[in-house]
């Protein structure tokens, strides 16, 4: 196993030689005289140093300051802080502002300074298991969610994979990199509130069929119950609040109708407001450049930033034409253009999901039983070889 990576950081060279003899023994050590330098070696690194050992009286930048950007650049990173400074004042600073884990007076004995830069070190493998743990249980719960909702719900399931490529269409242009892997999310999961609405009220609402007001309620009620659901999974809190007001408009009104309006309303929501609306539109057969006006005929509902953005990336779609292909001719990234149904009428698949191997193994299901014929209405990109 190889030793944590540590760097020491001082502008005196004797207590940065003194600290190297100590610290070598046990740790991948690197050394720095100059803290902007140190920096940029934080920076650099593609995997993060387990641990920062600074001095706090530095030239041109203090311990803190450098600290405070070392937090920045590598949140994981465990941070020491070691100075001749006997002031509470900038213990407590430094804790505050640079999240130092401990702080050291010098002169500090050796197997004091050895003992606290190993228990950094644990500190840091301990974050990074963590986060990997959590990673990997987020992960696998949008997985569980996600086919749960494919197998319950062919309707939900379609129309949540037409809205995540809509989203992920313009997800450059309207989510920062820190933010947009929860408008991904929120668009994977917008449907999942479905589960709990019976199957005849669902595709009714997909067919864009007329609802008595009870199955009206029943159906708009599917953000609370995702909502309910996804809250009390960890990180996903976001998630849920947005999928709650993804039926909020831009104006207050709408589902839940709580008032709340404008920028107050989750940004991952009123993205997938759009999306939601132009799916619908394109449901009812218009065409794209059709769906985008009547969307900003109605600005008090929408976004309009975010219907501009929806705007300038549907030229994607035109680039697609239809063809007809057999279960063996399917490929990754083709979109199904028509329902699949069973010869009594029941959905099994709905048009507008990008086949998948998991699709297409189905499909191979189907046409062996008998239960769907093995031809096929796709969209394809007129260069993508087809069978």
């Amino acid at each position: 196993m190889s030793k944590p990576r540590v760097l020491c950081v001082d502008d005196e060279p004797l207590v940065l030689a003194s600290m190297g003899r100590h610290l070598a023994r046990h740790f991948e050590l690197e050394r720095s005289e100059d803290p902007s330098e140190a920096l940029a070696l934080v920076q650099a690194r593609t995997e993060p140093y387990a641990v920062v050992v600074s001095d706090f009286n530095m030239p041109g930048m203090n311990g803190i300051e450098f600290l405070t950007a070392v937090r920045r650049a590598s949140p994981d990173t465990a941070r020491v802080m070691l100075t001749g400074q006997g002031d509470l004042a900038v213990a407590m600073q430094a804790v505050n502002e640079g999240n130092v884990f401990r702080f050291l007076a010098k002169p500090c004995p050796p197997e004091d300074l050895i003992e606290t830069v190993a228990a950094a070190a644990r500190q840091h493998q301990l974050v990074i298991a963590e986060r990997e743990l959590l990673q990997r249980t987020l992960s696998g719960s949008i997985k569980m969610l996600t086919d749960v909702l494919s197998l319950t719900s062919p309707v939900a399931f379609g129309r949540a994979s037409r809205v995540y490529r809509t989203v992920k269409q313009i997800a450059g242009r309207v989510f920062g990199p820190e933010s947009a892997w929860e408008g991904l999310v929120a668009a994977m999961l917008c449907q999942v509130g479905c589960v709990a609405v019976p199957t005849d009220i669902l595709e009714r609402a997909y067919r864009r069929q007329p609802l008595a007001p009870h199955e009206h309620e029943t159906y708009e009620s599917h953000p609370s119950v995702a909502r309910d659901l996804l809250s009390s999974i960890p990180r996903l809190e976001r998630v849920a609040e947005a999928i709650a007001y993804q039926s909020q408009h831009y104006d207050g009104t709408g589902f839940p109708g709580d008032g709340r309006a404008g920028e107050a309303i989750p940004l991952a929501a009123r993205v997938l407001h759009v999306a939601l609306a132009y799916d619908d539109l394109l449901t009812d057969g218009e065409a794209p450049t059709t769906a985008l006006r009547k969307l900003r005929l109605e600005a008090g509902k929408f976004d309009t930033g975010i219907v501009v953005s929806l705007s300038a990336v549907t030229g994607d779609r035109a680039a697609y034409i239809e063809r007809t292909v057999t279960v063996a001719g399917l490929r990754p990234d083709m979109i199904l253009a028509e329902d699949i149904e069973s010869p009594d009428g029941l959905l099994l698949v709905v048009k507008g999901q990008e086949t998948s191997p998991a699709m297409q193994a189905r499909l191979v299901k189907l046409v062996a039983s008998r239960h769907v014929p093995d031809a096929f209405r796709v969209l394809v990109i007129p260069e993508a070889p087809v069978g």
